[in-house]
């Protein structure tokens, strides 16, 4: 079998599957981050290498052949739906990753504004919203920011630079240090709830 017809995102989902039996959500989101940082551009070969570092437990090394045939059970799957149908297959995913890019969008903006003071909030999304018209966006100025009526009308390629703008008003009004910290926050909590996303689409 050859991965190298799967994407990034397949295998990730595929390696998923074969360990989500024998840890628990925290431990599995660690583990695929970690093999998507480390493994995600390698061969298939090193599938072997990754689950002997990740088994570090008596259990889990006792299960190690298990999870190795489970996993390759799982890749196999998907490749095989890939070569029986590949342009459905990646029509499908294209439409999945859409809708999981704008979720998090959404969810990141809504999520800073949310630590935004209730009484300063007005002013802070006017001068969002300014930023917003200096950059050429179109807008709907009728709408709060954190809207969902108003992050409708944002494009999909516009994301990250609606993102930085803002973090500009954010670090205005709290400051670097917090705004770094703030962003930190959700950019992880977006990995491990939206695995699919590419971070460079929203940051």
């Amino acid at each position: 079998m050859s991965s190298e017809l799967l994407s990034i995102k397949q295998k990730r989902e595929a390696i998923g599957r074969g360990l989500s039996a024998y840890m628990n959500e925290t431990s599995l989101q660690r583990v695929l981050s970690y093999w998507e940082d480390e493994y995600g551009n390698q061969p298939p070969f090193v599938l072997n290498k990754f689950l002997t570092e990740i088994c570090n437990t008596d259990e889990l090394r006792f299960f190690k052949k298990d999870i190795l045939k489970k996993v390759l059970g799982e890749l196999a799957i998907i490749e095989k739906e890939v070569l029986m149908n590949p342009v459905k297959s990646s029509a499908l995913n294209n439409v999945t990753l859409s809708k999981q890019t704008y979720e998090a969008f959404m969810y990141f903006v809504q999520e800073v504004c949310k630590t935004v003071h209730l009484k300063t909030f007005g002013e802070f999304n006017i001068d969002v919203q300014n930023i917003l018209i200096n950059e050429n966006f179109e807008i709907l100025t009728n709408s709060q920011v954190n809207e969902k009526v108003f992050l409708d009308f944002i494009p999909t390629e516009m994301y990250a630079k609606f993102i930085t703008a803002l973090y500009e008003v954010y670090c205005e009004y709290y400051g670097p240090p917090k705004a770094d910290h703030v962003y930190a926050q959700l950019k992880e909590k977006i990995k491990q709830t939206y695995p699919n996303v590419e971070m460079s689409s929203l940051l």
